[in-house]
């Protein structure tokens, strides 16, 4: 399956941590002179104000120690969360938060705080743009597979989204028919599709991984063309080794598709 890679070496999670803090960073510069004045709650873990929270969580994200930043930041949510005089610092800090759960593989936790910050009306436009892209993601990771495609056709059809990145959200589209284990759509698709993607997109194709998994029971059979389905005569576990040679098949048919179209 192909998704963007999330270590924090890699150009698409990096990019969305730039953007991100960029787009915020206005928001954190009025915050630590007026949250200064808010007492922190008597228990809080580290005995940090919301403006310490908000300054060491910010601090973390942007040093990709994300396990720390995402501590701080919950912690900000749970001991201010209710405050009213906080909570507008906190729908600023929530994107942050929601992008930590997606370097941390949360991505239920990443869902729901995506869908918060998306309903802020004063989130900027490139965050907006960037969490729905990584909603896309966390759709397929949490398997809402007809989610995921709808959200990344949204994505791809506003053409004032960033150009590679919307043709990164078009094959993850295509990719959600093989996570569905629609393989002859998947074929179609990318055989239909690719072809048609601007010279200066088809890198994007070719960064594309789509894993095929095989099983060593694929060596103890071979395909019957002659009967499919097994109709005439069922074996289960031959049926399972022609199933996985017919899965290589589609691997290797696939590839061909792709790399012809993308040379």
């Amino acid at each position: 399956m192909f998704y963007p890679d999330t270590d924090t070496n890699r150009r698409p999670f990096r990019r969305a941590g730039w953007i991100l803090g960029t787009a915020l960073l206005l928001a954190f510069a009025p915050a630590a002179a007026l949250m200064a004045q808010v007492p922190a709650p008597p228990a809080s873990t580290d005995d940090l104000t919301a403006s310490g929270l908000i300054n060491q969580g910010r601090a973390a994200f942007d040093a990709q120690d994300f396990e720390k930043a995402e501590k701080l930041l919950d912690q900000l949510v749970d001991d201010y969360g209710e405050n009213p005089d906080v909570a507008p610092y906190v729908d600023e800090i929530r994107p942050l938060l929601a992008m930590c759960k997606v370097k941390r593989g949360v991505f239920d936790e990443a869902i729901t705080l995506i869908d918060q910050s998306l309903k802020n009306p004063k989130l900027p436009a490139p965050a907006q743009e960037e969490l729905s892209f990584w909603r896309g993601i966390c759709l397929l990771r949490t398997n809402e597979v007809t989610q995921a495609q709808e959200q990344f056709g949204a994505y791809y059809a506003n053409a004032a989204h960033d150009r590679t990145r919307r043709f990164e959200a078009f094959l993850l589209f295509g990719t959600g028919y093989i996570q569905l284990e629609d393989y002859a759509g998947a074929a179609d698709f990318f055989a239909d599709q690719i072809p048609k993607l601007p010279p200066d997109q088809k890198e994007v194709a070719g960064r594309a991984r789509v894993v095929s998994q095989l099983s060593v029971a694929a060596r103890q059979n071979a395909v019957h063309w002659d009967d499919l389905d097994w109709e005439r005569s069922y074996d289960g576990m031959k049926a399972y080794s022609s199933s996985k040679i017919a899965l290589g098949l589609f691997g290797l048919v696939l590839n061909a598709v792709i790399v012809a179209a993308v040379v």
